[in-house]
């Protein structure tokens, strides 16, 4: 296995366990089956949330289990990877509190050249760049974790389109439709598509946030639509970096940092 993708914040196969893990070739077929053992987890986000008794979470947890979301997702776009799929049936917590990211399936190693497929992320979590077919990169991520970090104080989806145009409408409601002339250019939709209106307060979105909670949802962290104003990566210089100088400092991410009092 590759050490740089091996993170505490992510759900990996243990080196002790490759000792138990076999393959044989089906020579028939010509094929190799490999049988891979991975860490046991016994529960996603989304049972833990299903679990917690009324009122939910504390904000402390919440703070708790966004640092760590946030923490693994730093270290795969400083990695130049991009998840492609953060909802809370992909994010792990186990028995002692730890968050896992799993289910690389739709990651893909990002480089500014590539041409990525729109047909990624459960709908409920898919940024609009996505939504409007328009290019896009490690900015997804960030949206999905602001969906996710609203749901664990809601106790329910931001965002629950039943289409794509739909998804997009409950967004722009939220948001704000943006003007013509911010309007991405080359997509099939039209700004008259969705009626103007102006943002909803955070106060009216997420009533359950406290003050930390507003900051790192403000458009110029987290939640705003378009991707060069949304934070390129949770440690906010983009996935050109090489290496996160905060994790090997064991710092947190800075869009994450106004959770420290808490830890």
């Amino acid at each position: 296995m590759n050490n740089r993708i091996v993170h505490a914040s992510l759900c990996c196969i243990s080196h002790r366990l490759l000792d138990i893990c076999h393959g044989r070739r089906l020579v028939q077929e010509r094929q190799l089956v490999l049988i891979l053992v991975f860490e046991h987890v016994d529960q996603d986000l989304a049972q833990y949330l299903e679990k917690c008794p009324p009122p939910g979470l504390s904000s402390r947890r919440i703070k708790d289990l966004t640092w760590q979301i946030l923490c693994g997702v730093d270290f795969l776009h400083c990695n130049r990877i991009v998840h492609r799929d953060l909802k809370p049936q992909n994010i792990l917590v186990a028995a002692d509190g730890k968050v896992k990211l799993a289910d690389f399936g739709l990651a893909r190693i990002y480089n500014y050249r590539m041409v990525l497929t729109s047909v990624v992320v459960t709908l409920w979590y898919r940024a609009p760049e996505i939504l409007l077919g328009c290019s896009y990169a490690t900015p997804v991520d960030v949206w999905s974790v602001a969906c996710i970090f609203a749901e664990l104080h809601r106790r329910r989806p931001l965002f629950t389109g039943q289409s794509e145009a739909d998804q997009l409408d409950k967004i722009f409601n939220a948001i704000g439709t943006p003007p013509s002339d911010r309007w991405p250019s080359g997509v099939s939709l039209s700004p008259s598509t969705f009626h103007a209106r102006g943002a909803i307060p955070l106060e009216q979105l997420v009533p359950e946030l406290d003050a930390q909670g507003k900051d790192l949802l403000q458009p110029s962290q987290m939640t705003v639509g378009w991707t060069l104003k949304r934070a390129v990566s949770v440690g906010g210089q983009g996935s050109e970096r090489k290496g996160s100088s905060a994790e090997r400092r064991g710092e947190r991410p800075q869009v994450a940092s106004s959770f420290a009092a808490c830890r």
